[in-house]
Order: C-alpha cells, then sequence, then structure tokens
C-alpha cells in the first residue's frame, strides 16, 4: 500500500497533505434536515435550515441551504443528537 493509499486509523494525527473540513463555523445553529452520498461519484450532500440566517437575509421558510463535498474519500462525525420524535421510515 503506497502513501496514495494509506489507511488512516488516526483521526486525531492526520498525515499531511489531508484535507478536513468543518462545518461548524456556518452551520452551528442550523437543523440537519438530510443527507445523502454516491459513493461512485466521491460526494456528500447536506441538507441544511439554517434559521438565523435565513432570517437575517429574509428568505421563505421553505429555504433550504445545500452543501456538497466533491472527492470525499472519509467522513467522520464527531458527535450527534437524538431526532425529536419517532423515525419514519421514508415511502420513497
Amino acid at each position: 500500500m503506497n502513501s496514495a493509499q494509506q489507511r488512516i486509523d488516526d483521526w486525531i494525527n492526520l498525515p499531511e497533505g489531508v484535507i478536513t473540513l468543518s462545518l461548524w463555523d456556518s452551520l452551528h445553529d442550523g437543523h440537519l434536515l438530510k443527507i445523502g452520498s454516491d459513493l461512485l461519484a466521491r460526494t456528500v450532500t447536506l441538507n441544511f435550515d439554517v434559521p438565523y440566517v435565513r432570517k437575517f437575509h429574509k428568505l421563505s421558510e421553505q429555504t433550504e441551504f445545500v452543501l456538497m463535498v466533491t472527492g470525499v474519500e472519509s467522513v467522520r462525525l464527531l458527535g450527534s443528537a437524538k431526532g425529536r420524535g419517532d423515525f419514519v421510515f421514508p415511502k420513497e
């Protein structure tokens, strides 16, 4: 396995050159609505409602912010929260 294919076991001390993306600054009070991924295209799509941004810019209540990240090789979740209410499987 060459360095480009090296498996990352240590997520605290990432190898040199690894690009990380933190969503905290822009989405700290947002609500994650939906997550999608395409393994072949190496993309992750996140749909958010960020009320304070929506209200500041006087956008409609239906406005969602969509973030698509390309060239994704790995995703790591550092924290989570239990959703409100019961989980319902989508009919789609």
